[in-house]
Protein backbone atom coordinates (compact mmCIF):
# COMPACT_ATOMS: atom_id res chain seq x y z
CA UNK A 1 0.00 0.00 0.00
CA UNK A 2 1.33 3.76 -1.14
CA UNK A 3 0.35 6.71 -1.93
CA UNK A 4 -1.31 8.60 0.98
CA UNK A 5 -2.45 12.06 1.85
CA UNK A 6 1.03 13.63 4.02
CA UNK A 7 3.23 16.31 2.60
CA UNK A 8 5.48 12.38 2.59
CA UNK A 9 2.97 10.87 0.24
CA UNK A 10 5.67 10.91 -2.90
CA UNK A 11 8.63 9.08 -0.64
CA UNK A 12 5.89 6.82 -0.28
CA UNK A 13 5.30 6.01 -3.76
CA UNK A 14 9.15 5.02 -4.41
CA UNK A 15 8.89 3.08 -1.35
CA UNK A 16 5.81 1.32 -2.63
CA UNK A 17 7.30 0.85 -6.03
CA UNK A 18 10.55 -0.52 -4.61
CA UNK A 19 8.77 -3.16 -2.24
CA UNK A 20 6.12 -3.90 -4.70
CA UNK A 21 9.22 -4.65 -7.43
CA UNK A 22 11.04 -6.65 -5.13
CA UNK A 23 8.03 -8.96 -3.92
CA UNK A 24 7.33 -9.24 -7.53
CA UNK A 25 10.39 -10.31 -8.66
CA UNK A 26 10.62 -12.79 -5.74
CA UNK A 27 8.39 -16.24 -8.03
CA UNK A 28 6.84 -16.36 -4.10
CA UNK A 29 4.61 -13.51 -3.74
CA UNK A 30 1.77 -12.18 -6.31
CA UNK A 31 1.67 -8.55 -4.86
CA UNK A 32 -0.77 -6.09 -6.04
CA UNK A 33 -0.38 -2.27 -5.92
CA UNK A 34 -2.80 -0.30 -3.68
CA UNK A 35 -2.92 3.59 -4.46
CA UNK A 36 -4.27 5.57 -0.71
CA UNK A 37 -5.74 8.57 -1.30
CA UNK A 38 -7.95 10.79 0.66
CA UNK A 39 -8.20 13.00 3.61
CA UNK A 40 -8.21 12.23 7.54
CA UNK A 41 -12.02 12.06 7.51
CA UNK A 42 -11.76 9.33 4.95
CA UNK A 43 -9.60 7.82 2.61
CA UNK A 44 -10.02 5.68 -0.23
CA UNK A 45 -7.49 2.34 -1.67
CA UNK A 46 -7.60 2.04 -5.44
CA UNK A 47 -6.07 -1.60 -7.25
CA UNK A 48 -3.93 0.09 -9.81
CA UNK A 49 -2.34 -1.41 -13.09
CA UNK A 50 1.32 -1.45 -13.08
CA UNK A 51 2.13 1.61 -15.63
CA UNK A 52 0.19 3.79 -13.23
CA UNK A 53 3.03 2.58 -10.05
CA UNK A 54 5.34 3.89 -12.56
CA UNK A 55 3.85 7.83 -12.89
CA UNK A 56 6.55 10.69 -11.31
CA UNK A 57 4.55 10.89 -8.39
CA UNK A 58 1.64 10.42 -5.90
CA UNK A 59 0.05 13.68 -6.98
CA UNK A 60 0.46 12.22 -10.75
CA UNK A 61 -0.91 8.77 -9.89
CA UNK A 62 -4.23 10.42 -7.95
CA UNK A 63 -4.59 12.51 -11.27
CA UNK A 64 -4.99 9.55 -13.74
CA UNK A 65 -7.17 7.96 -11.16
CA UNK A 66 -9.45 10.28 -11.28
CA UNK A 67 -9.53 11.05 -14.66
CA UNK A 68 -8.54 7.98 -16.21
CA UNK A 69 -9.64 7.31 -19.45
CA UNK A 70 -7.77 4.99 -22.54
CA UNK A 71 -7.89 5.30 -26.31
CA UNK A 72 -10.40 2.99 -28.08
CA UNK A 73 -7.38 1.47 -30.43
CA UNK A 74 -5.24 0.93 -26.92
CA UNK A 75 -8.51 -1.15 -26.16
CA UNK A 76 -8.62 -2.94 -29.26
CA UNK A 77 -4.86 -3.88 -29.01
CA UNK A 78 -5.16 -5.04 -25.52
CA UNK A 79 -8.35 -7.34 -26.61
CA UNK A 80 -5.80 -8.63 -29.81
CA UNK A 81 -3.17 -9.60 -27.19
CA UNK A 82 -5.68 -10.85 -24.45
CA UNK A 83 -4.12 -14.71 -24.45
CA UNK A 84 -0.77 -13.54 -23.74
CA UNK A 85 -1.93 -10.77 -21.19
CA UNK A 86 -3.56 -13.94 -19.25
CA UNK A 87 -0.56 -15.70 -19.50
CA UNK A 88 2.08 -13.73 -18.26
CA UNK A 89 -0.08 -10.74 -16.53
CA UNK A 90 -2.96 -13.09 -14.94
CA UNK A 91 -6.43 -13.60 -16.61
CA UNK A 92 -7.91 -10.93 -13.68
CA UNK A 93 -5.10 -8.11 -14.57
CA UNK A 94 -7.05 -5.02 -14.56
CA UNK A 95 -5.58 -1.79 -17.12
CA UNK A 96 -7.89 0.50 -14.98
CA UNK A 97 -7.47 1.24 -11.18
CA UNK A 98 -10.23 0.14 -9.27
CA UNK A 99 -12.13 1.69 -6.15
CA UNK A 100 -11.65 -1.26 -3.31
CA UNK A 101 -13.45 -1.22 -0.06
CA UNK A 102 -10.79 -2.31 3.01
CA UNK A 103 -13.11 -5.48 2.65
CA UNK A 104 -12.34 -6.19 -0.94
CA UNK A 105 -8.38 -5.82 -0.19
CA UNK A 106 -9.32 -8.75 2.42
CA UNK A 107 -10.56 -10.94 0.14
CA UNK A 108 -7.75 -10.35 -2.68
CA UNK A 109 -4.56 -10.64 0.03
CA UNK A 110 -3.45 -12.18 2.66
CA UNK A 111 -1.24 -9.65 4.23
CA UNK A 112 -0.80 -5.79 3.62
CA UNK A 113 2.81 -4.52 3.30
CA UNK A 114 2.25 -0.91 4.40
CA UNK A 115 4.95 1.75 2.68
CA UNK A 116 2.77 4.51 3.65
CA UNK A 117 5.18 7.47 5.16
CA UNK A 118 3.09 9.94 7.49
CA UNK A 119 -0.41 9.52 7.69
CA UNK A 120 -2.45 7.05 7.79
CA UNK A 121 0.35 4.44 7.90
CA UNK A 122 2.34 5.68 10.72
CA UNK A 123 -0.10 7.13 13.15
CA UNK A 124 -2.13 3.88 13.89
CA UNK A 125 -5.41 4.83 11.94
CA UNK A 126 -4.59 2.29 8.84
CA UNK A 127 -3.20 -0.62 11.34
CA UNK A 128 -6.96 -0.21 13.18
CA UNK A 129 -8.58 -0.47 10.33
CA UNK A 130 -6.43 -3.72 9.47
CA UNK A 131 -7.00 -5.19 12.97
CA UNK A 132 -10.59 -4.75 12.87
CA UNK A 133 -10.80 -7.47 9.60
CA UNK A 134 -7.90 -9.81 11.23
CA UNK A 135 -5.84 -8.85 8.13
CA UNK A 136 -2.06 -8.86 9.30
CA UNK A 137 0.54 -6.22 8.18
CA UNK A 138 4.52 -5.65 8.83
CA UNK A 139 5.75 -2.70 10.93
CA UNK A 140 4.67 -1.28 14.22
CA UNK A 141 0.88 -1.81 15.86
CA UNK A 142 -1.55 1.00 16.52
CA UNK A 143 -0.73 1.88 19.89
CA UNK A 144 2.97 2.27 19.37
CA UNK A 145 2.20 4.26 16.43
CA UNK A 146 0.19 6.06 17.79
CA UNK A 147 2.67 7.64 20.25
CA UNK A 148 5.65 7.85 18.00
CA UNK A 149 3.47 9.62 15.27
CA UNK A 150 4.50 12.65 17.30
CA UNK A 151 7.86 12.95 17.45
CA UNK A 152 8.17 15.38 20.81
CA UNK A 153 5.83 12.93 22.59
CA UNK A 154 8.64 10.30 21.67
CA UNK A 155 11.43 11.69 22.86
CA UNK A 156 9.93 13.11 26.41
CA UNK A 157 8.99 9.06 26.56
CA UNK A 158 12.20 7.64 26.01
CA UNK A 159 13.91 10.85 28.41
CA UNK A 160 11.47 9.03 30.86
CA UNK A 161 12.21 5.63 30.68
CA UNK A 162 15.87 6.56 31.05
CA UNK A 163 17.41 6.81 27.49
CA UNK A 164 19.49 9.70 26.31
CA UNK A 165 17.68 12.37 23.75
CA UNK A 166 18.89 15.51 22.39
CA UNK A 167 17.76 18.62 23.95
CA UNK A 168 14.04 19.68 22.68
CA UNK A 169 11.96 22.80 22.71
CA UNK A 170 8.34 22.99 21.95
CA UNK A 171 7.51 26.39 20.03
CA UNK A 172 3.40 26.40 19.59
CA UNK A 173 2.66 28.44 16.34
CA UNK A 174 1.07 31.35 18.27
CA UNK A 175 4.39 32.08 20.47
CA UNK A 176 6.46 31.64 17.33
CA UNK A 177 4.55 34.41 15.49
CA UNK A 178 4.71 36.78 18.94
Amino acid sequence: MLGGYSSERHISVESGRNIFEKLSSSGKYNPIPVFLTGDSNSFQLFQIPVNLLLKDNADDIREKILHFNTHPLINEIRKECGTITSKFAGGDYNFAPQLISLNDLKQKVEQVFIALHGRPGEDGALQAELEKLGLPYNGSGVASSQTTINKFNTNQLLAKNGFKISGQLMVYKNEFIT
